[in-house]
Parts: structure tokens; C-alpha cells; sequence
């Protein structure tokens, strides 16, 4: 059953941008399978050259060993004698990222192998656990904790911070695939996910049935005005959660257990992948652009899916990345059916949001100058 899309709160301008949005099956057929490479490298992330991963013993960059899988070059120059080596099979599990909406998906793509007769027989033989990560950063709290409710212990884990050379290393495929402009997930995944939600279950938090999970505790520098939307929203019955703020585990069961889940497109929209069929998923456009990963997870929880025009952002070469403006637009009045006066400018966060916005687009085409002039 495929996610049922409602456009009514979108502008028709937008619909046509966002054609094709959701349309279709997000689920993976083909069989996963793992890959064994003999004195494989393993780079980690370095600053000024490229994201790192797996590397083969002719030097070969061995694809799906970064977070994104469309960079498949992720290959240095490396000195031998800086090369570490340890004498020890080894099982790649990522390139993990302490960004939530990563945490969920991405992070999690390769550990389907661990429950695999095969993984099992390399770590009781000695085998171990290595990853690299995103930029280098460390990983986060909840990171670990998700992993855990996963049932993989990565505490015990080696995080590689230099290049370093395996008797062998495993590389699994991912049961979260990119092609084209989708992704896909596959059976493997979705049993992740369930053992997630499983384990996140076991100790009780109260629930409620309609949900909002906002992002105004988090004081980025990039979302300006959803004040007044979550306002709105709580006028309207709908509990307000700020994640950040809650163990994971009890934000698990709220999107597990609510009929209506509300959160802008983005990152924190991505915990609806714990919904159920029977929820009503409503996603509030910060920006007038697709999330692939979205439509991906509203297909995975073959939830009803609402989109509500919030915004008055201006156009942006890399739009996911902000400043954003959100505003109690005459869309989401329709959607409360009320009446409401979208007088934004009056607000001085969208001041606040222009100045923000000029700077980025001044840092973006500086950016794209250097850039051009040193390909010269």
C-alpha cells in the first residue's frame, strides 16, 4: 500500500515543482549480499580532500563506503608509511553522522550483515566492528543510543581516525539505496527499524494523539518564524514536542502511537518513519523543495500525507542547507479553516532572515569564485 498525497495547501506553482513527489513503490527487491576485500584501506575523513572510505589493495575506491552514495570517489593520496596495519578481519559499518535525519537512515543501512550467519563467524573468531565518520566528527549521544535500540553495541566498535590497513575488510551492502533522485529501502531495513521501535517500546512515556515535533528550541541561525506556526498549531490541540529535549525512546512512541504527526520537511520530519499506517503525516514546507529522503519514509510508513505551504523563503542554490522563513501562511489557514492575515513583514525575524539570507548568498557566489578560479 503507497502513501495517499493531499495538495490542497500547496500552491499549484509548487505542486508542479514538487510532480512526481512521492509517486511510485520505495522498496528495494534486489538481495543484499556483503563484499570481502583482501589488505583494503580504510581512510578516514580529511580536511581540504574528500570524505574518505574503503580503499582495495590495487587502491581502488570501493563504492557505498561514504554517507552519500552518488561520492564514490572518496580516494587520497596517502603516504605507505603513514599506513597503520592490524593484522585482523574486520567489518565496515559506515560512514555514520550525528545529524538525527542520518541517524535514522543512513547510519543504519549496513548492520543488517550483523545478524547474518557469516558476521557472526567473524566476530567469534576475533573480528571487530570499524567506522569512520561524517567530517570526522565524533559521534553524538544518541547516536550510540539508537545503534543500541538497534541491538548493536557500537561502544565496542573502532572509530579509524587514520589510514589503516586490514588483514580483511567486509563491506556490506546498504539496505538504503540511492538511484537516480530516489532512494529505496529494503526488507532488511524495515526489520531494523521494527527492532527499534520494538525496544523503544518497552518502558512507557505518555502519548498523545496529535503531535507537533518543532525545532524552536534548537536556535539555529537558519529557521527563522516558526514560532508563529507552532503557535498556531497548539491553538489547534496539537501537543508540542521539542525533540532534543526528550529521551529517544519517548520520542519513538510519540510518533508511534499519535493519529496526526506534524514537523517541517527535514531532519526532524524523518522520526514519522516510526509511524503507523493509520497515522496522518502533515509536512510543512520550510522551503519549496522535495526531501528524498521523505518520500522515501512516507512511503514507508504508507502514511496519509499532508503538505502544507509554511513558507516565504527566497530561492537558494543549495535550498536544504537555509536560511529559512516560515510564516502562518494563508495555506495553513485553509488547512485550520480560518481566517487569518499572512502580514509577515511586520514580523522582525523575517529582518532578521533577509540579513541571514544576503549573507549566504554573498559567502555562496564567493565560494563559487574561488572555486572557478582555481580550476583555471
Amino acid at each position: 500500500m503507497s502513501s495517499e498525497y493531499h495538495w490542497d495547501y500547496v500552491d499549484l506553482r509548487i505542486r508542479e515543482k514538487l510532480e512526481g513527489y512521492g509517486e511510485g513503490t520505495f522498496s528495494l527487491e534486489s538481495r543484499l549480499t556483503f563484499s570481502c576485500y583482501q589488505h583494503a584501506v580504510v581512510l578516514p575523513y580529511k580536511k581540504g580532500c574528500c570524505e574518505g572510505g574503503v580503499i582495495d589493495r590495487e587502491g581502488v575506491f570501493v563504492k557505498n563506503t561514504t554517507v552519500h552514495e552518488e561520492l564514490q570517489d572518496g580516494l587520497y593520496p596517502i603516504d605507505d608509511d603513514e599506513v597503520r596495519w592490524i593484522d585482523n578481519d574486520v567489518i565496515f559499518i559506515g560512514d555514520l553522522y550525528s545529524v538525527y535525519g542520518h541517524a535514522i537512515t543512513d547510519n543504519l543501512k549496513k548492520i543488517w550483515f550483523l545478524k547474518t550467519k557469516e558476521a557472526q563467524e567473524v566476530l567469534a573468531k576475533g573480528g571487530e566492528l570499524i567506522y569512520i565518520t561524517f567530517h570526522g566528527q565524533e559521534l553524538a549521544s544518541f547516536v550510540f543510543r539508537l545503534f543500541e535500540l538497534a541491538g548493536v553495541d557500537i561502544s565496542k566498535a573502532h572509530h579509524i581516525t587514520a589510514p589503516t590497513r586490514f588483514r580483511q575488510v567486509i563491506v556490506p551492502d546498504n539496505s538504503l539505496v540511492l538511484d537516480g533522485h530516489r532512494r529505496y529501502f529494503s526488507e532488511e531495513f524495515r526489520q531494523a527499524i521494527e527492532v527499534i521501535k520494538n525496544n523503544a517500546g518497552k518502558k512507557k512515556y505518555p502519548t498523545y494523539d496529535k503531535v507537533y515535533f518543532s525545532r524552536t528550541a534548537i536556535h539555529q541561525r537558519r529557521d527563522y518564524g516558526e514560532k508563529n506556526v507552532e503557535k498556531a498549531f497548539r491553538r489547534h490541540g496539537y501537543y508540542i514536542i521539542h525533540p532534543e529535549q526528550l529521551p529517544l525512546e519517548h520520542q519513538i512512541q510519540l510518533a508511534a502511537n499519535c493519529k496526526e504527526f506534524v514537523a517541517t520537511m527535514g531532519s526532524v520530519s524523518h522520526t514519522s518513519i516510526f509511524c503507523t499506517e493509520s497515522s496522518r503525516i502533515i509536512l510543512l514546507l520550510k522551503s519549496n523543495y522535495s526531501n528524498g529522503y521523505q518520500t522515501m519514509i512516507n512511503d514507508f510508513a504508507h502514511a496519509d500525507v499532508t503538505l502544507i505551504d509554511t513558507n516565504h523563503s527566497l530561492p537558494l542554490e543549495f535550498p536544504w542547507s537555509g536560511p529559512f522563513y516560515m510564516s502562518y501562511t494563508k495555506h495553513l489557514a485553509k488547512f485550520f479553516s480560518c481566517r487569518h492575515c499572512d502580514i509577515y513583514f511586520f514580523d522582525s525575524q523575517w529582518y532578521q532572515y533577509l540579513w541571514r539570507y544576503l549573507q549566504t548568498e554573498v559567502v555562496s557566489k564567493l565560494r563559487r569564485l574561488k572555486y572557478q578560479l582555481t580550476r583555471r
